[in-house]
């Protein structure tokens, strides 16, 4: 409720359920406040109820169940998806990610993910995302030599920047794309960018 939970440090919330749903779910929540790092394990859903912040890091443990909830949940750290097939996530959720992750689920069924943090440099594809949008004057996305494949639409707004500068870089989208952002000059200079794409 509220404050109640307002940790710090590596202070950790785990939910350990073997079955049924986990409802996540705050009564009268405060803006920006929330879990500091997150772990999810045991076999049952977990249900995101109501918009949420996770300050530091969340793991999704190899036995944890899939993760749902049509919010906008805000990260500050790493999302670790360590289920066998890196595809936990299957909701309807929008993820904003505030700061600059290393690591992010491979398979992120999410709606749409958004990054308004610092550089994000992806260390694996990223896939299975509806839109993406790269939002502020210090956000910027680099692909680093990596796949990523949105069902929807990708954007770059209010300065915010992708970079592709590897020969392996691919963005797929089966939407559209708008370039909406910060100068790009020397970021754009490998790779491929498929708009209106089958392939995602």
């Amino acid at each position: 409720t509220g404050l109640a939970i307002d940790a710090s440090g590596t202070y950790t919330t785990t939910f350990n359920a073997t079955s049924g749903t986990q409802t996540l779910g705050w009564t009268s929540p405060v803006a920006g406040k929330g879990y500091n790092n997150l772990t999810l394990r045991g076999a049952a859903q977990r249900q995101f109820s109501g918009n949420q912040t996770v300050a530091g890091n969340m793991l999704i443990a190899a036995t944890s169940g899939n993760v749902n909830g049509s919010f906008v949940l805000t990260f500050g750290g790493n999302i670790t998806d360590s289920t066998a097939g890196h595809n936990a996530w299957n909701g309807s959720s929008s993820v904003v990610m505030t700061g600059s992750p290393t690591v992010l689920p491979r398979n992120f069924g999410v709606n749409t993910l958004t990054f308004s943090g610092g550089t994000v440099t992806l260390a694996d594809s990223l896939k299975s995302v509806g839109n993406i949008v790269v939002d502020g004057a210090t956000a910027h996305l680099k692909l680093n030599g990596h796949y990523v494949g949105l069902s929807s639409n990708f954007t770059t707004q209010n300065g915010g920047v992708l970079e592709m500068t590897n020969t392996h870089d691919t963005l797929d989208v089966a939407g559209g794309a708008t370039f909406n952002g910060g100068n790009t000059s020397g970021l754009l200079t490998h790779g491929y960018i498929n708009v209106g794409s089958p392939g995602f």
